[in-house]
């Protein structure tokens, strides 16, 4: 009797996609869902929309789907934040101009932090929320404002109850404009705006006896979206990865410039050395996932999961990627139409080999996704993957293919001067900080070829003509960061691609 119950459990709440792989979806209407790893399980905030558990905080267990506890905590809670031993979060809302302090091991609350007003605007309410390591009572909060666009009103930082002093304000002369705010390994907090065109990045320092000190502010940096820290760097869903104590982009995911769709949620995994993204194409009801290496920045592999997107969505989106376990990924699915009032969905894909390794996909659907031209597909031959190098920045991407019998690889090359590959093109020093030496060995080549110098957003940087086999490149004037080095033709066609490190 128990087998039978249990089967038709599994029915009801699962979609299987493998014998061991299953995606759970929970009609759940939340802001926000994060994995606590000392109690395995996921928890979410609920809106005040949702049918079943409205304005609260739930705990789900994630090898079922089951909402194990949930608890009323207050009118729109949006996001929340765990202390750096994992036995606290807090949460802030739209609702209430309070932040207040869970206790997980009792979930319950414990404190309410009074975010006090704004001379002009009134209540303060909470947009975003850092945390320091090992101290568990001070929290550091964006601020936001009702009724007034934009809605910034500064970050400060509170203990016990108490508001900290230096708070930072938007009138002050550094124009704190931050939406969201980040915590990082130490006591310093990153912060961005995300919702004006400024495009401005902030490294604020915080210090539980003495609050804020703003430290940096970059202008015309990057749109960060739903960024996350994780050893060192930041990652955000348009595949953006920043150096933040440079600060300097320093690589990037292809997502975009690939598959040219919007929406991505991102999620780093250093044990894994991998990045994580799910996805939701519009128009399509499949939920799809992909891995990227964190050190090269290339696609190691995809998993796609057919109609795992309720019917109805107009326009399907993703946001919140978690990972959990061994094997296991999260993502919230919503409808991101204007006039949309369907609630949202928690997809939890359990026990999944596309996590630690390659999954086995389907070849036809592969195909779909990585060619980048139009290709002649061959009777019984099936179109993996194509390369292509672009007139101004290469692209590179990476496709692992494991079969049983025979792999036939059929390569294309549309253009090589073998003269100057042959010859070898040496940079020096790399990384560098100063000079950097470019050697061909062959100079009878080069008549009228240039040398560029692109960072990672595709902008050129440095041209020169090279009519010589040996030029020195003053590094003085560029950032610290990543840069690709080009060698073009008198007809602009690439012909050699070297990468190099200014430190």
């Amino acid at each position: 009797m128990r087998r039978l119950l249990l089967s038709y459990v599994l029915i009801l709440f699962c979609h299987f996609v493998t014998d061991a792989q299953y995606l759970f979806t929970l009609q759940v209407n939340s802001n926000k869902i994060a994995y606590d790893s000392k109690r395995k399980l996921i928890y979410a905030s609920v809106k005040g929309s949702d049918i079943n558990y409205a304005n609260s905080f739930i705990a789900i267990e994630p090898g079922t789907g089951r909402v194990t506890k949930n608890i009323f905590v207050g009118s729109e809670p949006t996001s929340f934040v765990f202390t750096s031993d994992s036995d606290y979060v807090f949460i802030c809302f739209d609702g209430t101009p309070v932040v207040k302090k869970f206790d997980l091991n009792q979930f319950t609350i414990i404190k309410e932090i009074y975010l006090g007003t704004d001379q002009y605007n009134g209540s303060l309410y909470g947009n975003s929320l850092a945390v320091l390591p090992n101290n568990d009572s001070v929290i550091i909060v964006s601020l936001k404002v009702k009724g007034v666009s934009p809605s910034y009103s500064g970050v400060a930082a509170y203990a016990n109850d108490r508001l900290l002093p230096d708070k930072l304000s938007t009138f002050m002369s550094s124009g704190t404009n931050v939406d969201f705010i980040l915590s990082s390994a130490n006591d310093t907090i990153y912060g961005y705006d995300a919702s004006t065109s400024e495009d401005a990045f902030y490294i604020i320092s915080a210090k539980a006896d003495y609050g804020l000190t703003f430290i940096k502010k970059q202008s015309n940096f990057l749109k960060l979206k739903n960024a996350k820290f994780e050893k060192g760097l930041i990652f955000d869903d348009n595949g953006n990865v920043v150096n933040p104590s440079i600060p300097a982009q320093i690589g990037s995911f292809p997502i975009n410039k690939i598959y040219g769709f919007e929406y991505f949620a991102n999620e780093p995994d250093y044990k894994k050395n991998k990045v994580f993204f799910s996805h939701a194409k519009n128009g399509s009801r499949n939920l799809d996932f992909y891995s990227y290496n964190r050190t090269t920045f290339g696609i190691i592999g995809w998993y796609s999961i057919p109609n795992a997107i309720p019917s109805g969505y107009s326009i399907p989106a993703v946001s919140q990627l978690i990972r959990f376990g061994s094997k296991g990924l999260a993502t919230i699915i919503y409808d991101d139409y204007f006039f949309t009032t369907q609630s949202s969905n928690i997809a939890i894909l359990n026990n999944s080999s596309f996590v630690d390794s390659i999954p086995k996909v389907d070849t036809t659907g592969l195909s779909k996704l990585f060619i980048l031209d139009t290709v002649k597909v061959f009777t019984n031959i099936v179109v993996h993957d194509t390369i292509k190098v672009y007139n101004h920045v290469p692209v590179y991407d990476t496709i692992h293919l494991a079969v049983k019998d025979t792999l036939v690889i059929y390569s294309s090359v549309t253009y090589v001067n073998e003269n100057i590959i042959l010859s070898k093109v040496t940079l020096y020093p790399n990384p560098t900080s100063s000079v950097l030496n470019v050697d061909i060995e062959n100079d009878n080549v080069i008549a009228n070829y240039k040398i560029q110098i692109f960072n990672t957003l595709g902008q050129l940087k440095y041209e020169s003509l090279l009519n010589t086999n040996h030029i020195s490149i003053d590094l003085s004037p560029f950032s610290k960061g990543v840069y690709i080095v080009r060698i073009a033709d008198q007809n602009q066609r690439a012909v050699s691609v070297k990468n190099l490190v200014i430190k």
